[in-house]
């Protein structure tokens, strides 16, 4: 909770594996998004508060000498090594994530619904802000509807979303806490998946659409850039509200090439982003050890 990396790796004898899905952002990065419920003075006040300072350098101290205690340091993608390499100065190794295809797979009514859709957890850094902003530059007669589908939230985020959205006019649907069939058939009905996380480090969401057989519109930061193909089975672009909004229109208003390109984004998980392939980089990462 306060560490990130777990501080019992400074006290093993044994081998430690340490899988660092990425460093603790609240402690090395300023810019996580754009929501935030804290005022401004608030915000003022916590960059000159030394109890604020005294923790954020001892949770720093603690996660670094936890972090450089394992054996071996596994990251999720080419963006979380660079990071890891550049905090903690030492070299991680990538083993990627993977997607379960049996479970996420193309239904009948693929693409069927009139909607986009974004997954993740309602906070400030997932970027639905920009989402927002974005769907508001596309003529209202064709804006499509945006639907959030969240695994947790925070009432004040939500609040300001749906103010965002009255303001932008855009119709927003926010869904917490479904289950997994539910959002299966989420991303099935969905016209094309947006995905705009500041800086996110890996992100399975991507995976899942293309698993599910619907192309991606998404920021090309972070690890996106490692597995949606651009103008293959997504569309990458800049963070710039009117690009974005352009990317989207634009499969809009080519159904066929969405569809091709989700189908393109199937087969490029199932050649490159299996559980069974994710697991077997893992063992091999494993058996180096020994």
């Amino acid at each position: 909770m306060w560490t990130q990396a777990p501080l019992v790796l400074r006290y093993l004898h044994t081998l430690a594996v340490y899988y660092c899905q990425e460093p603790p952002r609240h402690l090395y990065e300023s810019h996580l998004g754009t929501l935030g419920s804290r005022s401004w003075w608030r915000r003022k006040l916590d960059a000159i508060d030394p109890l604020l300072w005294m923790y954020r350098f001892t949770a720093r101290r603690f996660d670094y000498l936890a972090m450089r205690s394992a054996k071996l340091v596994l990251v999720n993608s080419i963006f979380s090594r660079d990071q890891v390499k550049r905090i903690y100065g030492i070299e991680p190794s990538i083993c990627y994530f993977g997607v379960d295809t049996d479970v996420f797979y193309p239904h009948a009514e693929n693409g069927k619904g009139s909607y986009v859709l974004s997954v993740g957890a309602i906070q400030p850094h997932k970027g639905y802000d920009f989402l927002i902003e974005s769907l508001g530059c596309i003529n209202k007669k064709i804006r499509p509807s945006l639907h959030l589908v969240g695994n947790m939230k925070n009432s004040d985020d939500l609040d300001v979303l749906q103010a965002l959205a009255r303001e932008k006019d855009v119709d927003l649907h926010i869904d917490v806490g479904i289950d997994l069939k539910k959002l299966i058939q989420k991303y099935n009905e969905a016209i094309l998946v947006a995905y705009a996380p500041y800086n996110e480090p890996f992100g399975l969401v991507p995976l899942e659409s293309m698993a599910c057989g619907r192309p991606v519109v998404g920021v090309c930061e972070g690890g996106v850039m490692e597995t949606v193909l651009d103008h293959h089975t997504g569309i990458l672009v800049e963070r710039d509200p009117r690009k974005f909004a352009d990317a989207v229109q634009f499969l809009m208003e080519h159904p066929d090439l969405a569809d091709q390109f989700g189908r393109n984004g199937r087969e490029h998980v199932l050649l490159h982003w299996s559980w069974e392939r994710s697991i077997t980089e893992l063992e091999q990462y494993f058996s180096t050890l020994f």
